[in-house]
């Protein structure tokens, strides 16, 4: 059975529990509803329900959705504590209770009202699908219930109920069902609620059954996702390698190439292939490698080759022959050999004789993207921006210079910056909603960070700075790293403070 906690997290728990009454009281005769028919809780000669009658009203609408929740559903206006108070109300006619004649006691209401904020503020806010949202719903009953027979629900984080409803929503928010894993994980939510609905009396230990369950088969998904993850930081980090690569190697050709015209062909030659060429050589040897200072000479003597005033054409060809060895290994760093690449030496050739005549040159053929290295993701063009985002989240920064171009404060930054791996954030979709994402890998190339969905999927990359710019446009949300049931209880914490003035 559930054990409350001693010590200074319950007494914690406790303080939080105590201050949250208080705002209730305060808040609830101005503004929430009473029940229909005028009847004031506990006044007016109707006498409270017996807790046995409570239990008796929630055990018969426990089968199925009551109408209250399914028009909180529909409705995110209602109050869903409103609604199920006067169908409590109306269901004690089924256990033979005149229902002008009783009421609902002050502890049972207080249980109902915390129960129906906590839910409407779940519909609300988290990024359940619509059949989770239905599935989250019939746990509206058996959580009024669990709370109307041991408040300690509202008081203790170890509180199984509390335990449970953290895993279901583990399990099924962002859970689109993409992969048969997401799949398996909401089918095992779904029959955890079924069983809670079927088994659920008054003895409390089946919540305590079913989430340690749900948190044995959580843990299994939780381990493929980090295995996800990590793959998902490897393909980063692969990504990051080659456009560092690719990024001296345009280092080097700008050097080179400063002051000079090549032909059209040797610029080709030069953009595609040796740049390509020096790209794999960075990623597999590095800058310090003979192999490099060898692809360095072949562009310098290739350069070296542009006519001068007086240079006779006819030199053009022996000179190039004699690099046809080096040319040819650039070449085949690209998949370019055989004919193809006799075609290049060609066009070579033909470019520097034409230079050297004073003819006007052959416009060189049009670009073939070079192939991308080995389980690389290929990149769709350099740029500091915010991508690789998924169709379904929104931001998408351009971003063309520091933070100061995006108007960014130092402490948005400084906050972005002390994010720790592991944490979770949340993200704005085309939906209005902000859906979870977690901070998985820092990149020791960019410093940038990447962040990835609940099946470890990447979903955004960016630097500390475009996520400063994110959250300072709305886009972006940092909240307490706590479970689910702690950040909705504040989040109504904070409801009522706001509607208290």
């Amino acid at each position: 059975g559930f054990a409350a906690d001693p010590g200074a997290g319950a007494a914690e728990d406790r303080a939080v529990f105590d201050a949250l009454r208080q705002l209730l009281h305060a808040w609830r005769p101005a503004n929430q509803p009473q029940p229909q028919g005028g009847r004031q809780t506990g006044r007016g000669g109707q006498r409270p329900m017996q807790s046995a009658e409570m239990m008796s009203v929630l055990s018969l609408m426990q089968s199925q959705v009551p109408e209250s929740v399914n028009e909180a559903l529909e409705r995110p206006e209602v109050s869903l504590a409103a609604l199920l108070k006067n169908e409590l109300l109306r269901g004690a006619s089924q256990i033979g209770l005149p229902p002008e004649q009783v009421s609902i006691s002050q502890d049972d209401e207080d249980a109902v009202d915390l129960v129906g904020m906590l839910f409407d503020v779940m519909f609300d806010e988290r990024d359940f699908e619509q059949a989770a949202r239905k599935m989250i719903s019939r746990l509206v009953v058996p959580f009024v219930k669990a709370a109307v027979m041991d408040r300690r629900l509202f008081l203790y984080k170890t509180h199984p109920a509390r335990r449970l409803l953290n895993s279901l929503a583990e399990a099924v928010e962002g859970n689109r069902g993409e992969g048969p894993q997401e799949r398996e994980l909401l089918q095992k939510a779904e029959s955890t609620v079924d069983r809670l609905i079927a088994e659920f009396n008054e003895d409390l230990a089946i919540f305590e059954t079913l989430e340690q369950e749900l948190r044995q088969f959580l843990e299994q998904h939780r381990r493929r996702v980090e295995l996800a993850e990590r793959r998902a930081a490897e393909a980063q980090r692969g990504q990051e390698r080659l456009e560092q690569a690719r990024d001296l190697a345009k280092v080097e050709l700008d050097q080179r190439t400063r002051g000079l015209d090549p032909t059209p062909a040797m610029r080709d030659f030069l953009e595609r292939n040796w740049t390509h060429h020096l790209s794999m050589i960075a990623l597999r040897e590095g800058p310090d490698s003979g192999s490099w200072q060898s692809a360095l000479t072949v562009a310098d003597r290739l350069l070296a080759l542009l006519p001068k005033p007086g240079d006779a054409a006819e030199q053009v060809a022996p000179a190039l022959n004699a690099m046809r060895e080096p040319i040819e290994t650039v070449l085949a760093s690209s998949g370019i050999i055989g004919e193809a690449a006799q075609d290049v030496m060609r066009g070579l050739a033909d470019s520097l004789e034409r230079r050297a005549r004073g003819l006007a040159p052959v416009p060189a053929p049009a670009a073939a993207a070079a192939p991308a290295e080995d389980n690389v993701v290929p990149l769709p063009g350099r740029r500091s921006a915010v991508h690789d985002l998924l169709s379904d989240l929104k931001p998408r920064l351009e971003v063309v210079g520091g933070k100061a171009s995006m108007g960014v404060s130092d402490s948005d930054v400084e906050q972005m910056r002390q994010l720790k791996v592991g944490t979770w954030i949340h993200i704005a979709g085309e939906d209005g909603k902000h859906h979870p994402v977690k901070l998985s890998w820092v990149s020791p190339i960019s410093s940038r960070l990447m962040f990835t969905n609940r099946r470890g999927v990447r979903v955004l990359v960016a630097s500390v700075e475009e996520l400063a710019a994110m959250k300072q446009s709305g886009n972006l949300l940092v909240r307490e790293q706590e479970q689910v049931f702690d950040q909705v209880l504040h989040r109504v914490m904070g409801k009522l403070r706001e509607d208290l003035g």
